[in-house]
C-alpha cells in the first residue's frame, strides 16, 4: 500500500516562515550559522598565526645552525693562529694575559694557556677572532629573541651598553689587531641599540591596534 505524500508547496513554506514562530525558528538558524561562521574564522587565525610561529622557528633553528657552525670554525682558526705564540716570547709578556693570572709570569711555552692563543690571534690576525664576536653576538640575539618583544628590546639595550664597555681596552691598541676589534665590537653595539629601539616601535604600534 503505497502511500500518499502531498507535495510541500513554496507558498506554505512562505507562510510558514511568516509565522512567527517560523521567523524564531529562522532566526534562530542564522544565528547558529552566524556563530560557524565566527568560530570557523577564528580557528583559521588560529592554525594561521600557528604555522606563522612554526616557521619562525624553523627559521631559527636554521640560522642557529649556520651560525654555530661559522662560529666553530672562526674559533679553530683562530685558536690554530694564535697558536704562533709560541714562537715569538717578545709578546710572552705583553699577550698572555691569562697566563699571568692563572699561573704568574711566563718563562717557557708550556706556561703559556691555551686562552691566551685568542689574544694574540686578536691582535696580531683579527678576521677570524671578528668573526667569533659577530656569532657570539648573532647567537645571543637569536637566543634572546624566543623572549617577548619588551624582553628582547631590554636585552638587546643591554647588549649595547655592555659591548661597548669590552671595547674600551682596545681603544688605545697598538696594534691593527686591537683597533678592528674595538671597531667590530663598537658595530655590534649600535646594531644591537637600533634593532632595541625598531622592537619596541613595533611593539607599540601593535599594542595601539590591539
Amino acid at each position: 500500500m503505497s502511500v500518499h505524500r502531498s507535495p510541500i508547496h513554496l507558498d506554505t513554506i512562505r507562510s510558514f516562515l511568516g509565522h512567527p514562530a517560523g521567523m524564531i525558528i529562522s532566526a534562530n538558524q542564522t544565528h547558529v550559522f552566524s556563530l560557524r561562521v565566527h568560530r570557523n574564522k577564528g580557528a583559521w587565525k588560529q592554525n594561521c598565526l600557528y604555522e606563522k610561529e612554526e616557521t619562525i622557528d624553523m627559521y631559527r633553528l636554521i640560522q642557529f645552525g649556520v651560525v654555530a657552525m661559522i662560529w666553530f670554525f672562526s674559533a679553530l682558526v683562530s685558536w690554530y693562529e694564535g697558536s704562533a705564540i709560541l714562537d715569538d716570547p717578545w709578546e710572552w709578556k705583553y699577550s698572555t694575559p691569562f697566563s699571568h693570572w692563572l699561573a704568574g709570569p711566563v718563562v717557557h711555552e708550556h706556561d703559556i694557556s691555551q686562552l691566551d692563543y685568542f689574544v694574540y690571534a686578536a691582535k696580531f690576525r683579527p678576521v677570524f677572532p671578528s668573526l667569533l664576536i659577530v656569532c657570539t653576538v648573532y647567537l645571543l640575539i637569536l637566543a634572546a629573541s624566543y623572549l617577548n618583544q619588551r624582553t628582547f628590546a631590554y636585552v638587546l639595550f643591554v647588549f649595547s651598553a655592555t659591548l661597548p664597555g669590552l671595547a674600551l681596552p682596545f681603544m688605545d691598541a697598538t696594534t691593527t689587531g686591537g683597533t678592528w676589534l674595538a671597531i667590530v665590537l663598537s658595530g655590534c653595539a649600535l646594531v644591537c641599540a637600533a634593532l632595541g629601539a625598531m622592537t619596541i616601535k613595533n611593539h607599540s604600534v601593535r599594542q595601539a591596534k590591539s
